[in-house]
């Protein structure tokens, strides 16, 4: 989550980005998560300086999802990023991604993104094919 997090700037080029990709429906809901057996879900926006902008829903699936995702909103180093419960999103990602870089609970886990902000960050995470 933290090279996420790092992502989750805003700088111009993301929101040129975001602007000429499109973007998803707020599907973030309120800030209140109702439980999912087996799943749950997080949201923050896609600027930490502001705390206002697109927003990503995280959501992460399967045992031990609770504790992941109630790990993301504890951690002292999310503070800034301004992380609430949120309920799952219907519907498919937009993309997903596996976080690789925390220990568990919150890593070693797979993650959908959902929400206005998810094509920008998605963007930002896929690989590129090297040209060549």
């Amino acid at each position: 989550m933290r090279k996420v997090g790092a992502l989750l700037l805003a700088t111009p080029a993301a929101v040129v980005a975001l602007a000429a990709c499109g973007s998803v429906p707020d599907t973030a809901g309120p800030a209140a998560a109702t439980p999912e057996p087996g799943g749950c879900a997080f949201v923050g926006p896609l600027s930490d300086a502001t705390g206002v902008g697109p927003r990503v829903v995280f959501v992460t699936r399967g045992a031990g999802a609770q504790s992941a995702c109630d790990a993301e909103l504890a951690d002292p180093r999310n503070a800034s990023r301004h992380f609430a419960p949120a309920y799952i999103p219907t519907g498919s990602p937009v993309c997903t991604y596996f976080d690789s870089h925390d220990a568990p609970p919150e890593g070693g886990r797979t993650y959908e993104l959902f929400g206005d902000g998810a094509s920008t960050l998605c963007e930002a995470i896929t690989p590129r094919p090297s040209g060549g």
